[in-house]
């Protein structure tokens, strides 16, 4: 009977001296990746988009507060088919900024007293730094070419010099 006991010992010993030696050699592996939306590219990506706005006679602000809105497109393209039917999203900022009337607006560069204003697709105040619905994308493959419209006006919240002004956004992209 002791010779049992003595075999079962030994083997139960050997069995955990397997299960120890198969825990020392064993290899945890972890697999990461990142999985990211397929994308659009902007239609100026990398560049500048220059906007003109028409020139105002001095004379003008006299008796109006803002110009019109010029319009002007960004154009998304080289969609892929996963992505028609989502809203692109447009995000402008600024780091040159006037606050007028309690609403941030571009701060031109001369010394004309003109700050500039932007307008979404249904001529709505855009708010620097909060995203704006452009639009869905309908058009897909590396031809088809998505714009959206947009607005841009300059106002004078005081007085007013002749001269040259410009202001400079950037403009970021995301779709849902």
């Amino acid at each position: 009977m002791n010779r049992g006991w003595i075999g079962g010992s030994v083997c139960l010993l050997l069995a955990l001296l397997s299960l120890e030696s198969r825990a020392a050699k064993h290899l945890d592996v972890t697999f990461k990746g990142v999985l990211i939306m397929e994308s659009c590219k902007l239609e100026h990506e990398g560049s500048i988009q220059e906007v003109p706005l028409p020139n105002s006679r001095l004379h003008f602000f006299e008796n109006n507060k803002r110009t019109e809105s010029t319009h002007f497109y960004f154009g998304v393209k080289g969609c892929t088919p996963t992505m028609i039917g989502k809203m692109v999203k447009l995000t402008f900022t600024s780091t040159k900024t006037k606050l007028v009337d309690g609403v941030r607006m571009l701060a031109t560069s001369g010394k004309t007293g003109l700050v500039m204003g932007l307008e979404d697709r249904f001529d709505q105040a855009i708010t620097l730094g909060q995203a704006v619905r452009a639009g869905t994308i309908s058009q897909v493959g590396p031809t088809g070419l998505n714009r959206y419209r947009f607005g841009v006006y300059a106002l004078a919240p005081g007085a007013v010099k002749a001269g040259s002004y410009s202001a400079t956004v950037t403009v970021e992209m995301d779709y849902q």
